[in-house]
């Protein structure tokens, strides 16, 4: 609809640009057209004039023929016949002239004639402009109406638009920050793993060292009194059941006891260096 508003205003200003150039060639005609005119009129008189003139001529010749014939049939021995003949000669000729401006006269009128036609022809299309002027300007109006009567239509759609726009981008906040919360959380998952990793590290070496030196200490330890020297139930533990394997340090044969004095009853393994 911009678009077809904006084409409307384009062809309405080249409309108006269009007549005001037409108005000045018409100014400019019309002008022409009365010097014109003025000059037809001019050459009306002259022709009517010279009309005038050539019978007044005529007249003149008459007279000049009758007082010729009086003095032909008063002094017909002294007739100068050579005279009336230059006479007759230059009234001719003057005649002739008279009818050659005549002629000319006239063509220049149906010139004159011809050019009216051709701005009468141009004052029509003027008019036709200055309708088509008009319409346009109905157009032109209706089509604001309408384009008014759109906005105000749409006007509940936008405001409906904006508050649906204000809630998304009050959700897309939330979800921001939902997780700026999840990360962190995660992150505060891993710090407590790594710190679960390093004290099972820890308790891991403890309960080594504790291993260590309780195997040392039984091994110190003297022969009870009533049962004499301690033995091994099973001889010699296999390397492998002293070998660091599993999660917290050695790996020990559940069904097999490590030391076992004699009449005692059978103990099981010790897992993770305690008795």
């Amino acid at each position: 609809m911009a678009s077809e508003q904006a084409q409307l205003v384009a062809s309405f200003e080249s409309l108006q640009q269009s007549h005001a150039s037409l108005q000045h060639e018409n100014d400019k005609m019309r002008a022409r057209l009365e010097a014109r005119d003025r000059e037809r009129q001019d050459a009306q008189e002259l022709i009517a004039h010279q009309n005038e003139q050539a019978l007044q001529s005529t007249a003149m010749r008459a007279r000049e023929h009758a007082i010729l014939e009086k003095y032909v049939a008063m002094v017909a021995v002294h007739s100068d016949t050579t005279a009336l003949a230059a006479c007759e000669t230059a009234a001719s000729d003057q005649l002739a002239a008279a009818r050659n401006e005549n002629i000319s006269l006239q063509r220049r009128l149906q010139v004159f004639e011809e050019e009216r036609l051709m701005m009468r022809a141009r004052l029509e299309e003027v008019t036709q402009l200055h309708s088509d002027k008009a319409r346009l300007e109905h157009e032109l109006f209706l089509a604001r109406s309408e384009e008014r009567k759109a906005r105000a239509e749409l006007a509940p759609a936008q405001t409906t638009a904006d508050m649906w726009k204000g809630k998304f981008h009050e959700m897309r906040g939330m979800l921001g920050k939902s997780e700026v919360e999840a990360k962190r959380k995660e992150m505060e998952f891993q710090t407590q793993l790594s710190t679960m990793s390093r004290q099972l590290q820890v308790t891991k070496s403890r309960a080594d060292r504790l291993f260590l030196e309780y195997d040392q200490r039984q091994r110190s330890l003297p022969p009870h009194p009533q049962h004499g020297q301690m033995t091994r139930t099973s001889g010699q533990l296999p390397p492998q059941q002293f070998s660091r394997g599993g999660p917290m340090g050695a790996a020990w044969n559940p069904h097999e006891p490590l030391y076992q004095r004699p009449g005692e009853p059978q103990r099981g393994a010790f897992r993770f260096g305690y008795p």
